[in-house]
């Protein structure tokens, strides 16, 4: 999802400060019928929170489509040999399975310098979306693409606030009303989106000094629901969606709440590289291909249906065709799997290498790099396709028909039955919340293998919920009311750094700073009886693999509702003269800090206590840091750290980090579970159909343990192939696999 306040590289789009361009990734929509079978433009609708096609719900597969010759300029260079081309196109599009484009028409072809509507264009327009229907593939056109693989194009006259200015909005009203009026009847339109990434477009202009385009949320809110409503009254049968990736803020321009006041459904543009994920995990990691899904999950808190219209990975990025093929199956499965309605791979086609893009027309405002390459593109513009620019599918574009296949032989209606946790989202909008941060603790939810979901903490926690997170920060008391009813209701509830509700656990401003810290699992011991029903071991040791974690001090607890989970350990070496060794006598603390007074720092390199603390005293060595507490009828589990943002800052920390035990103890025992926290796991029924969703996501093998409790038989859903039963069911996972396993009772 290319964020507007996220940092791009320039060789892909903008500046530093600005968000780059939407690289063209235009989404994927697919499982169209064939030709004989579509009707009109009115077939498509919105049914049981899937897009119908006469009626009939289904999970759509497609891409955005990238002329194989002559760019996005084909509309204005209209010859027999552009036709012949889009026909090309099309078949091989066809051939692969795709069966939904997004195309976007540039804005100055369609409305020239002086408002006027080309109607030639228009025209062509139409001819593309019929060629389109022939070849079995419907089409959603973009209304005011000014914006694209980091040029900026626009009419003379819509150089000022797009969003502000009534002048500038009646024309845009206009070129929205000439379309729609001359495609309404064409049966290969699909639907509509405002245009490609003007989110960027935005952030792209607000950068130039002779543009005001200062705007409000109110008045971004009130130019999508303009657009929308000249939509629905030239044709109130067509849906639309943002065609953009919304903020994740409560408040800023283009967030996800006003975005679903204005459309029909939701979008996300899911980017691991321009969300800087790569910075988290390798391409074939954890955070990097979470990431898909926690946009997802974001949009989803909105209450509309949600696609993912752009995601990729260039050839630029990765040079390897095997792994962008793991990358492209383990999203579109995932994206099915979680109830997306959409996947629409970025993009059709590879763009030719000599291909340079017109920039005499508002040079101004592009990409500095575009102007000084004279039309050059990024490096990584011109290796996107599913298939080249000779038209033949990639290795890539294989896996897409492959699994595209798969999932529409799969269809739809497939309820999940994993518990359910909800991740909460800040309300403060001053405060804002790291995408990192929640990212890393939607991860962490996954590995234990819950579902996983988002919910903002100024709403009632949802009534499905098992379980919730609240990572590294402190609620608002709008939150802490909803988070303490669902406690004494019976909810588990998981927070770090800041204790909102444990009031038996004292927390001081005292920390310390700890590298790659173990800490020691020791239930306490006294004469109240227990059992022990979490996923961590008494004795045994717990790693929060980071570079850095910050920990504070728990000065005492009290109270036989609490009970402690974690407590500190020496390190493998001291700095200065601070000891927390559990039985030895602690020695004079170090000096305070200059920076921060009431931080002490501990080196890791001093060998295990050779002791297990037993007693409940706070002194150092044998401080708690994690703590369970009853409340009502729920459980409340305290972490005295910054684990998530400490995780966060560290690459790759999942082979040797424990973490996910924690939130493992959210998770109430149930009739299905797996040993692989780096394989993500749905568990789903339709009616008496059971089906297990298995995916590797990681780029080493994986030999998973599937637990069942009243024993199972599991069959490989695609190759029929008995895959074992019991009640426990070894089963290996090559690198990046999807396996999608048919579930009876055995």
């Amino acid at each position: 999802m290319k964020l507007q306040n996220t940092p791009r590289p320039r060789a892909r789009g903008l500046p530093t400060a600005i968000l780059a361009t939407a690289a063209i990734a235009l989404g994927l929509l697919a499982t169209a019928p064939a030709p004989s079978a579509l009707a009109q433009a009115s077939s498509w609708t919105l049914k049981d929170g899937y897009l119908a096609f006469e009626g009939k719900p289904q999970f759509l597969s497609g891409a955005n489509y990238i002329p194989s010759k002559g760019w996005y300029m084909i509309l204005k260079n209209w010859t027999p040999d552009t036709i012949a081309t889009v026909e090309a196109d099309m078949k091989a599009m066809r051939s692969i399975g795709v069966r939904i484009v997004r195309f976007p028409p540039l804005w100055p072809i369609l409305q020239d310098d002086d408002g006027k509507i080309n109607h030639a264009a228009l025209d062509h327009l139409d001819e593309l979306l019929r060629i389109a229907h022939r070849n079995g593939i419907h089409v959603q056109v973009e209304f005011l693409t000014g914006g694209v693989d980091a040029a900026t194009m626009l009419p003379a006259w819509a150089e000022g606030n797009l969003f502000v200015d009534p002048k500038i909005i009646a024309r845009e009203k206009e070129l929205v009303t000439a379309i729609v009026t001359r495609l309404k009847n064409n049966p290969g339109l699909f639907g509509y989106d405002y245009g490609n990434e003007v989110n960027v477009l935005y952030n792209r202009l607000a950068h130039a000094p002779a543009l005001d385009m200062t705007t409000t949320a109110a008045q971004m809110r009130d130019w999508m629901l303009a657009i929308t409503k000249t939509m629905k009254a030239a044709d109130p049968r067509a849906m639309i969606a943002p065609g953009l990736g919304a903020q994740r803020t409560k408040e800023g321009v283009f967030n996800i709440w006003d975005i679903a006041a204005a459309t029909d459904y939701t979008t996300i543009h899911s980017w691991a590289y321009f969300d800087q994920t790569i910075k988290s995990d390798p391409w074939i990691g954890q955070r990097t291909l979470y990431n898909m899904n926690y946009n997802l999950a974001y949009n989803a808190m909105a209450g509309l249906p949600v696609m993912v219209q752009e995601t990729g990975f260039a050839e630029w990025w990765i040079g390897s065709d095997e792994d962008i093929a793991k990358a492209l199956r383990i999203s579109l499965v995932s994206a099915w799997a979680q109830d997306g309605i959409g996947f629409l791979w970025w993009g059709s086609h590879d763009t030719r290498l000599d291909y340079r893009i017109p920039v005499e027309r508002n040079a101004t405002y592009s990409e500095p790099a575009i102007l000084e390459l004279d039309g050059a593109m990024s490096n990584l513009e011109y290796s996107e396709g599913l298939i080249d620019s000779e038209n033949q599918p990639k290795l890539y574009g294989r896996e897409f028909k492959r699994w595209a296949a798969i999932i529409d032989n799969l269809g739809i209606g497939w309820k999940e039955t994993l518990p359910i946790v909800y991740i909460l989202q800040p309300d403060d909008p001053k405060r804002g919340f790291p995408d990192r941060i929640q990212r890393t603790a939607f991860t962490l939810a996954k590995q234990t293998h819950m579902n996983v979901k988002l919910c903002p903490e100024w709403k009632p926690i949802p009534a499905d919920a098992t379980a919730v997170v609240i990572a590294g920060y402190a609620l608002s008391e709008k939150g802490k009311t909803h988070v303490a009813e669902f406690l004494r209701n019976g909810g588990h509830v998981y927070q770090s750094w800041a204790n909102d509700f444990a009031p038996g656990v004292i927390v001081s401003d005292e920390t310390t700073t700890l590298a790659t810290p173990e800490f020691l699992i020791a239930f306490p011991r006294d004469t109240i009886p227990m059992r022990n029903k979490l996923p961590i071991n008494d004795g045994e040791y717990l790693r929060v693999n980071a570079n850095a974690l910050k920990v504070r001090a728990i000065t005492s607890v009290t109270g036989p509702e609490t009970r402690v989970l974690l407590r500190e350990t020496k390190e493998k070496e001291q700095t200065g003269n601070y000891d927390i060794t559990a039985g030895e006598a602690a020695k004079p603390a170090a000096a305070p800090s200059p920076k921060n007074p009431k931080t002490r720092i501990q080196n890791p390199k001093s060998p295990k206590p050779k002791s297990i603390p037993t007693d409940t005293t706070t002194t150092p060595g044998n401080r708690p840091v994690c703590t369970e507490t009853t409340i009502g009828k729920g459980k409340y589990y305290y972490f005295a750290a910054n684990v998530e943002e400490a995780l966060a800052a560290t690459y790759n920390p999942w082979q040797a980090d424990n973490t996910d035990k924690i939130y493992a103890a959210l998770r109430p025992p149930g009739p299905v579970n797996i040993n692989a926290k780096h394989v993500e796991l749905y568990a789903k029924e339709r009616g008496a159909e059971k089906l297990l969703v298995m995916l590797n996501r990681s780029d080493f093998a994986q030999l998973v343990t599937v637990y069942s409790r009243q024993g199972v038989a599991l069959r490989n859903h695609v190759t029929r192939a008995p895959l074992g039963e019991g009640n426990e069911i070894l089963i290996p996972l090559n690198p990046g696999e999807v396996l999608i396993a048919e579930v009876t009772a055995n």
